[in-house]
């Protein structure tokens, strides 16, 4: 009888339910209750492990170091919700949010304007971020932000600097002979 109290309410554990089901054993043969207390503790110590180790964890986060001027580029993040509940992807330019993604929300995407991007909104979703005519203001620090929704509300972020290359200015004049090599190599935006 104790041990299909436990059972039925095995979700919805409570220090209360451990005592009554423990008050429960004593009317057992004691090497029984024993041997019943030791595989309950197990039980709730293993579901409080297994609790603790699948949740939201970030895979990945895919932003390139380098982008051309003009170009398109991607930025991805790749995460585990586990058992988790989605509650919404949020990305960062320089510590500012310009996109999120909230799947309860109609539209599930929010674009907030910022200097430098030019945000493709149809292909944009989920975690990934699609920037049109990267330009050298579009150069930062990128952050992508995950939140899962109840019962953990437990948030995982990642981030890394997307830097712009801008040949047209670099290269204005080939033949001007006043600047080293190095000085007209690479000119960059961060």
């Amino acid at each position: 009888m104790c041990i299909n109290r436990y059972r039925e309410n095995k979700n919805r554990l409570s220090l209360k339910m451990i005592r009554k089901f423990l008050d429960c054993l004593k009317h057992v043969a004691p090497l029984k209750t024993n041997i019943l207390a030791l595989l309950l503790i197990q039980n709730i110590f293993l579901q409080q492990l297994w609790n603790g180790v699948l949740c939201l964890h970030m895979m990945a986060l895919e932003v390139p170091q380098f982008v051309i001027s003009g170009e398109e580029t991607t930025l991805t993040c790749v995460f585990d919700l586990e058992q988790d509940t989605l509650y919404s992807i949020k990305w960062y330019r320089d510590d500012l949010e310009f996109f999120r993604y909230v799947p309860s929300d109609k539209p599930p995407n929010k674009f907030f304007p910022l200097q430098g991007l030019n945000i493709d909104l149809g292909r944009s979703s989920n975690g990934t971020v699609y920037i049109q005519d990267v330009d050298v203001s579009t150069a930062g620090n990128y952050k992508c932000e995950i939140s899962a929704d109840e019962p953990s509300f437990q948030t995982v972020s990642a981030e890394k600097m997307l830097t712009v290359i801008d040949w047209q200015q670099n290269l204005s004049d080939p033949h001007d002979r006043s600047k080293s090599p190095a000085e007209t190599d690479l000119l960059t935006h961060d």
